[in-house]
């Protein structure tokens, strides 16, 4: 799977609809369109939120591997926002 393919299943499985995505990433629902549709990437910063958002990492994301969590990981997801939170506040 590619980072748009991975992209959509996350954002199904987990429930968020473009628009819901994009509000909590800070874009509006065409650029998730875009990124889905491989017409676009985010930057780095939206990367690490949807990364962490969707319980798994930016690599994971980005790999052509096909290792598709089946469980959403709270604990994971935990961890990533705080370092997420944590990189933000020292910009």
């Amino acid at each position: 799977m590619n980072f748009p393919e991975k992209l959509k299943f996350f954002r199904i499985q987990n429930g968020y609809t473009q628009a819901e995505l994009a509000k909590i990433i800070g874009t509006d629902r065409a650029s998730v369109s875009r990124y889905e549709n491989g017409e676009m990437i985010p930057d780095v910063y939206k990367a690490v939120k949807i990364a962490a958002l969707m319980g798994t990492t930016c690599e994971e994301l980005v790999s052509d591997r096909n290792k598709i969590p089946n469980v959403f990981n709270a604990v994971q997801l935990t961890k990533a926002l705080h370092t997420t939170h944590e990189t933000l506040i020292k910009k």
